[in-house]
């Protein structure tokens, strides 16, 4: 997963400061290094200093270091009033962790709106995360057309080719499945596939398959009926095959 510390801008002397001892570093050597505790507790004070120069930049800090760690709430706080500041890569930068935030809250859809929004600000690799995220928010919410509009966008934005070829996969048109089952043994899916085959066939739909996948590293053999080109023809070839206990699912 990219993780919020991709999309702040450091200065090269905080990616230098390994030598520092936790103590001396600046809240953003500290956040440069995730340590991310230390670095909201540097950032608190000068995000609450109104005549601090840098306060801005040190509740941008704060707020993601607290993503970091999981404290939505926290995060929140500082980021908020982020989003309207003059200053446009805080502005952007805070709303593509507001993103983050949303999306581990499961609110898909704001989740989409604001990395989408961030990512038109950032550049380069930064922009690239920011889309793919949107384009990950957007398909959670079935908006298949407008994830892979995101995800198109960052294989141009990328710089880095890791990022680009991640981003060229997920671009990749969705195939839709009916899955009849998953099961631990090949020999268990392959009694689901006869049993079911008559009535696939019935319906003039394509033979069901098994496909091996490991999930976390444990086999699982998959009884699937496909492809089909999108949710909704998947949902009428399922109510055919009278499969009412199949799920929809989708893969590349």
């Amino acid at each position: 997963m990219f993780r919020a510390s991709l999309f702040v801008a450091l200065p090269l002397a905080a990616l230098l400061a390994g030598c520092r001892t936790e103590q001396q570093l600046s809240y953003q050597e500290a956040y440069a290094q995730k340590l991310y505790p230390q670095a909201l507790e540097k950032a608190t004070p000068i995000a609450n200093d109104e005549h601090a120069a840098d306060r801005q930049r040190a509740a941008l800090i704060a707020g993601m270091s607290a993503q970091s760690m999981g404290q939505n709430v926290e995060a929140r706080k500082w980021l908020a009033p982020l989003r309207l500041s003059p200053d446009r890569d805080i502005a952007a930068r805070a709303r593509a962790t507001l993103g983050l935030v949303a999306k581990a809250e499961g609110k898909a859809a704001e989740a989409a709106t604001l990395l989408a929004g961030s990512a038109e600000t950032l550049d380069g690799d930064d922009a690239a995360r920011a889309k793919i995220h949107a384009g990950d928010a957007y398909r959670q919410i079935g908006l298949e057309k407008q994830a892979r509009q995101e995800y198109q966008g960052a294989t141009s934005e990328a710089e880095d080719p890791a990022l680009k070829a991640a981003a060229a996969q997920k671009a990749r048109p969705m195939g839709y499945f009916v899955q009849c089952g998953a099961y631990s043994t090949r020999q268990a899916a392959d009694k689901q596939v006869k049993a079911i085959k008559p009535q696939v066939a019935k319906a003039g739909q394509p033979a069901p398959m098994v496909i091996q996948m490991a999930p976390n590293g444990t086999p699982l053999f998959v009884v699937q009926i496909g492809p089909y080109h999108d949710k909704q023809q998947a949902m009428s070839a399922k109510a055919r095959m009278n499969l009412a206990s199949a799920a929809i699912t989708a893969r590349q």
